[in-house]
């Protein structure tokens, strides 16, 4: 008759493959901790499923005590005691609570939020830092907008909050070396070796070969709030009304699948719709586009702006979240180009418009658009900045990080894609693999 039991079971009965997959992971990690010579007691914890973790370690007995610290990592030796305990709770073992007599009162106030379990707010709770990918995105996350609810739990704590941008990883995106691209390029040779890239691009799925004309290109799940309910409503003025091509890739919902699909039946000879992932073809069309298009309705951090970048295309970004924090506004002061793309405010359709029309009215000055392209590629979106500012704030010794997204994906990890420190991994077999170092 326990409510918070019954709830805990529930989700384990509706979600066993995935609990299984992420415990064992947590599992691993954990262990790592009996083995490895720790300098400093701290644990970074990512993505929600190992959110348990932040949870756990405030264990002390039978209790949980929001003042506890993980003061049982001695000389790199994790209280076996303590170990058991996280391991048992980490993995829904129910009667471990009914047998230590947990109170319904302890685990409330930590676990419950609107008559559910809520991770994520327990470990808000428990946790003696929280960060999140942005700046702008841990002041949205205070709001009811972007907090899903938990906004009182996040102003409460936001002592703890801090945002700091996500990087890339720069050897693994990098058009200098990538050996997918027909042709490799950099800052000196950047508008010659993006033409080459654009034609065999155009070559590669039947539109006209054209080196001169801009292509706009939108890489991205397909969904309303990455704002292409926005990209819907202006699609066809763009391509109608301007000297464009438009390539597409990504899936999702089925009406913008519908949609994409129809603009290039309608339009053969400007617009490709590819409803698929593929991490190849992706930085093929980063390095083929001129215009990258990221109208998010809400954006924690996003790395396609960063990537398109470091490829020499010109982001076109509404400003929010890690958005606004990484792409500026293009504006002339004399003869000084400022910022890195062209931003929008307002989750507004003419104003996407308008901001697209900017960025191909910029492309028709060569000299301009070469002086911009040329900037934009020097943006440092590497990890080297962002590691620096966690190093500044004493959150982690080091943790490698693994995080989780749904993209469908194939073979037998089935909706789980793994991303380390913005490389790609093949599987969940190579995360597992990983250590805390």
């Amino acid at each position: 008759d326990n409510p918070i039991l019954t709830a805990v079971l529930n989700l384990t009965n509706r979600s066993i493959t995935e609990c299984r997959l992420f415990n064992n992971l947590l599992y691993n990690s954990l262990a790592n901790l009996t083995t490895t010579n720790l300098s400093q007691n701290r644990i970074g914890v990512r993505s929600f499923q190992t959110l348990k973790i932040s949870n756990c370690v405030r264990m002390q007995n039978t209790e949980f005590n929001r003042h506890q610290r993980l003061t049982e990592i001695k000389d790199g030796t994790l209280n076996n005691t303590l170990f058991r305990k996280i391991l048992f709770f980490v993995c829904f073992n129910t009667s471990y609570i009914v047998d230590n007599h947990i109170t319904l009162e302890s685990v409330t106030n930590f676990f419950v939020f609107v008559d559910c379990i809520n991770l994520m707010k327990a470990a808000i709770e428990c946790a003696d830092k929280v960060s999140t990918v942005s700046e702008r995105y841990a002041e949205e996350i205070k709001t009811p907008e972007y907090s899903h609810g938990l906004n009182h739990v996040l102003y409460r704590n936001a002592h703890k909050l801090t945002g700091i941008l996500n990087g890339i990883d720069y050897a693994y995106y990098n058009p200098a070396k990538d050996n997918v691209l027909c042709k490799n390029y950099d800052r000196r040779n950047i508008i010659t070796g993006k033409a080459e890239n654009k034609m065999a691009l155009q070559r590669e799925y039947g539109l006209p070969e054209r080196a001169d004309v801009p292509m706009l290109a939108i890489i991205s799940r397909l969904a309303t709030h990455k704002g292409l309910d926005l990209v819907k409503a202006v699609a066809g003025n763009i391509v109608q009304n301007n000297d464009v091509q438009f390539v597409i890739l990504g899936k999702g919902e089925a009406q913008y699948e519908e949609f994409f699909t129809e603009l290039e039946r309608a339009y053969p000879d400007k617009v490709k719709t590819l409803l698929t992932y593929d991490r190849d073809l992706s930085k093929k069309i980063y390095a083929a586009c001129d215009i990258f298009v990221m109208p998010s309705k809400s954006e924690p951090c996003g790395l396609s702006q960063m990537i398109a970048s470091r490829y020499g295309a010109v982001p076109v970004v509404r400003e929010t979240g890690g958005l606004a924090d990484s792409i500026k506004g293009y504006w002339v002061d004399g003869d000084e180009i400022k910022g890195n793309g062209f931003t929008f405010a307002n989750y507004n359709a003419y104003e996407l418009e308008d901001r697209i029309n900017a960025a191909l009215a910029l492309y028709a000055d060569k000299a301009q658009y070469k002086k911009f392209v040329s900037k934009i590629m020097g943006t440092d979106f590497s990890w080297t900045v962002s590691a620096e500012k966690y190093t500044a704030i004493g959150e982690y010794e080091y943790v490698s990080s693994v995080s989780s997204t749904t993209y469908p994906h194939s073979g037998t990890d089935g909706l789980f894609e793994y991303e380390y420190l913005g490389r790609p991994l093949e599987n969940a077999k190579e995360a597992y693999g990983m250590r805390l170092h």
